[in-house]
């Protein structure tokens, strides 16, 4: 029997087709159905542990940052005349499509939790960078305030939440 023709008999076991009925019976009788509260649970838990709070807090991130990319270039005249500064549009656009980027790279680490460590490297520092730079146009711009506080805050909290939940913090504590 090739392998083809196994496998096409082992999907005919399984749909109950198959043309020796002791294979059907083995097929069917050992097979039981979880109940429906027991998959809930189950699934329930799958959803909470897919991603870490330092994968949520380096999303919320992302978004902040590419936010502040986009408002950037969009809103670049009004922002300059709200601070009293000169509006620079060949500036503003590529720190605009910079901070997109960078939130981009930030909220991609959902996808995989191995990308985490790039939004520490990319994004955290300038978050960190954003919020200090808040903490003066506080009196100047609150709405810039508003989006480089929010940015600073983000970054911490990544650091926090990858701090507590990093494997390689707890390398020596190991007990083998």
């Amino acid at each position: 029997m090739t392998p083809e023709e196994l496998e096409h008999e082992i999907s005919q076991a399984l749909a109950g087709k198959s043309a020796d009925p002791a294979l059907t019976w083995l097929a069917s009788e050992f097979r039981t159905e979880p109940p429906a509260r027991l998959r809930r649970r189950i699934t329930r838990m799958v959803w909470l542990r897919r991603w870490s709070a330092a994968q949520w807090a380096a999303a919320v991130l992302g978004v902040v940052l590419f936010w502040h990319g986009l408002s950037s270039i969009a809103l670049g005249p009004w922002i300059a005349q709200n601070i009293g500064e000169p509006y620079a549009p060949h500036a503003t656009l590529e720190g605009g499509l910079a901070a997109m980027a960078i939130g981009t790279v930030a909220i991609a680490c959902l996808l995989r939790r191995e990308w985490l460590p790039v939004t520490l490297l990319a994004a955290v520092p300038l978050g960190l960078a954003y919020g200090v730079h808040g903490i003066g146009e506080v009196t100047v711009f609150a709405w810039g305030a508003v989006f480089h506080l929010t940015e600073g805050i983000a970054a911490i909290a990544v650091l926090y939440f990858w701090w507590r939940t990093s494997r390689y913090r707890r390398r020596g504590t190991r007990k083998d």
